[in-house]
């Protein structure tokens, strides 16, 4: 069928009115935005009042954490890589609950200690001998032994050394040290100058504990577990004498 041009003409004419119309509209509504019915200057604005129907930002969640910050311990903060850079952060956000978890610990550990301190228990010497016998002729040599035992049953370390007297020939040197049912005995050799002398021994008993490194000493081990000076020990002081020709310093 032939088509009719005129309303062909007349229906492209009313669909380029209507883009028109739409284009038109849009224009005027961005426009209509953009203006500002006021004669007051653009850098005054108007005061508020406290009869203003529309509130302010709530600015008491600032206030509170401020409040809360300022309450809080904080650190020093910190001085960046770059020129005028500082970062600071309150402690308590740095590690949240850190101090109180670190209290209870300490005191757990404390605690802990509290109980091995008070059923550690130091050595005890129950028996100290010379061989041939306290005083030594001209030979000037003897041996010396002593004997101790530890209410843990803790391996025990004995240190010797000389207090009095002219200078040892020899020693002290440890020769035997054997621990039977739950009785440690240490011995050492001395030798003095044959022209007759009075010398002095000591012996000092430890006992000892598993360290990370091998055993160390109950006293060592309280040290680094940050107690004040304690002592776990056993000491004895031994005297021997050399007479030789009738003679000795007594």
């Amino acid at each position: 069928m032939p088509l009719d041009s005129q309303g062909m003409n007349g229906g492209r004419e009313m669909r380029r009115a209507r883009v028109v119309g739409i284009a038109l509209a849009a224009m005027w509504w961005v426009g209509c935005g953009d203006v500002v019915d006021s004669d007051e200057p653009e850098d005054e604005k108007p005061e508020t009042t406290a009869d203003n129907d529309e509130e302010g930002p709530d600015d008491s969640w600032g206030e509170r954490n401020a409040r809360e910050v300022n309450d809080r311990e904080v650190n020093d903060g910190e001085v960046g890589e770059e020129p005028g850079e500082f970062s600071w952060r309150p402690d308590w956000l740095r590690d949240p609950g850190s101090k109180k978890e670190k209290k209870e610990k300490k005191e757990k550990k404390k605690g802990e200690l509290g109980v091995v301190a008070a059923l550690n228990h130091p050595p005890k010497i129950v028996k100290a001998s010379h061989d041939p016998g306290r005083f030594v002729g001209c030979e000037a040599r003897a041996t010396v032994c002593v004997s101790a035992s530890d209410p843990e049953l803790d391996p025990l370390r004995f240190t010797w050394s000389q207090l009095g007297g002219p200078p040892l020939v020899e020693g002290p040197s440890v020769v035997s040290h054997d621990e039977h049912e739950g009785v440690t005995t240490s011995c050492v050799d001395v030798v003095g100058a044959p022209a007759g002398a009075d010398y002095l021994l000591e012996v000092l008993v430890q006992d000892l504990v598993a360290g990370p490194e091998g055993p160390i000493t109950m006293e060592e081990w309280f040290t680094q577990e940050g107690y004040d000076e304690t002592l776990s020990r056993a000491s004895l002081q031994i005297p021997w004498t050399v007479v030789c020709g009738g003679e000795s310093a007594l």
